[in-house]
C-alpha cells in the first residue's frame, strides 16, 4: 500500500520506533545513511484524520477537500477524482482510498511539518524520498505542477534544512525532465529521473543504444550538474527482469549502465537478484526474494 494510516509509528509487522533508531544508528556506524519515503499528498481512508474529517462539525473536515457537490472533473489522466462519502464528495487524485490532504489549511503544514522533524531529529534518518510531489495542491482543474505546490515545497525544504542542513531531499516528480527539474534547488535537490529510467531499459532490451544516448544528452542539458536520481523500475512499474524479458546479459547491461550514469543510482530492492514481476502492484511489490525459487 501507499496510504498512511499512522505518521509517527512504524508499522508493527515491520518492527518498532526503536527498531528503526537502531537501523539507523547501525547504518551510520557503518558510513551509510537511511532516508524515509514521507507521503505527502494523502493518507489513507483509514486514516483517524479521515475517520474524524467525515462529521461536518469536526476540525479535521478542513484538512481534506471535501464538496457537498461533485465537482465533476476528472483527473490528469482521465480517471475519478471526486468520490462520494455521507452525501458528500472528497477529492483522491490516485483513488478513494487515498483521501488528498488540503495543504490550503495551515494546521494540516504545521502537523506534516511535525513528522518532518520526528523523523530527521527524534528517529535519526536522514532525508526523505518525496511521493507524489507534483501534486500537493490544486488549483480547481489544475491538479500537477501548480504554484502553490512549488511555494509549499520551498517552505519545507526551508523547514528540513533548518533542522538538519544535510538532509537530503529527493522528489518523485513523474515527468519530463524540464518539468522536474523546476522542483531543484530550493524545493528538492534531486529529482527521479522517468524519461532516462525509460530509455535505458527500453533501449537495451531492443538494443536500441541510440535511445539511452539522446535521452542522456537531454537530461545533461537540462539539469544542474548532476542533480538527478537515476533508476531502472520502481514499485508503480513492471520489474527490470521482466521488461528485459528475463535475459541475465540484458539486465547485467542495464546495471553496468545504471551504476555508471551520472546523478545518484536507485536499485528497486530485487533488481540486485533478477526479481520478476508484473502488475497489479501485488505481483510487483512482493517480499524480498532470499532463494533461488520465488514465492
Amino acid at each position: 500500500g501507499y496510504d498512511v494510516v499512522d505518521y509517527d509509528k512504524v508499522d508493527r509487522d515491520y518492527g518498532t520506533n526503536a527498531d528503526f533508531q537502531r537501523l539507523v544508528a547501525e547504518a551510520h556506524a557503518r558510513g551509510m545513511r537511511v532516508i524515509v519515503d514521507l507521503v505527502l499528498n494523502h493518507t489513507s481512508s483509514q486514516n483517524p484524520w479521515f475517520g474524524a474529517s467525515l462529521s461536518r462539525g469536526s476540525p479535521y473536515r478542513s484538512w481534506y477537500i471535501w464538496s457537498d457537490t461533485d465537482p465533476g472533473y476528472a483527473g490528469p489522466w482521465g480517471t475519478q477524482v471526486w468520490h462520494a462519502r455521507g452525501g458528500a464528495f472528497y477529492y483522491g487524485l490516485f483513488w478513494s482510498g487515498m483521501p488528498d490532504l488540503d495543504y490550503r489549511n495551515p494546521d494540516v503544514t504545521a502537523r506534516m511539518l511535525e513528522v518532518a522533524r520526528s523523523w530527521l531529529l527524534d528517529l535519526g534518518a536522514d532525508g526523505f524520498r518525496l511521493d507524489a510531489v507534483r501534486h500537493l495542491i490544486e488549483d480547481g482543474t489544475a491538479q500537477q505542477d501548480t504554484r502553490a505546490t512549488h511555494d509549499w515545497l520551498k517552505g519545507l525544504r526551508s523547514a528540513v534544512k533548518s533542522w538538519a542542513p544535510d538532509a537530503y531531499l529527493v522528489g518523485e516528480v513523474w515527468a519530463e525532465p524540464e518539468i522536474v527539474a523546476a522542483y531543484l534547488d530550493r524545493e528538492i535537490d534531486q529529482g527521479f529521473e522517468f524519461s532516462l529510467a525509460e530509455a535505458v531499459v527500453s533501449g537495451v532490451r531492443d538494443a536500441a543504444p541510440q535511445r539511452i544516448t539522446s535521452a542522456l544528452s537531454r537530461v545533461l542539458a537540462t539539469y544542474p550538474d548532476g542533480a538527478f536520481a537515476t533508476f531502472l523500475s520502481n514499485h508503480d512499474q513492471d520489474r527490470a527482469m521482466s521488461r528485459l524479458l528475463g535475459s541475465s546479459a540484458r539486465a547485467k547491461l542495464a546495471a553496468a549502465i545504471l551504476l555508471t550514469l551520472p546523478g545518484t543510482p536507485f536499485l528497486y530492492y530485487g533488481e540486485e537478484v533478477g526479481m520478476t514481476g508484473t502488475k497489479p502492484d501485488e505481483r510487483i511489490r512482493t517480499p524480498m526474494q532470499w532463494d533461488a525459487t520465488a514465492t
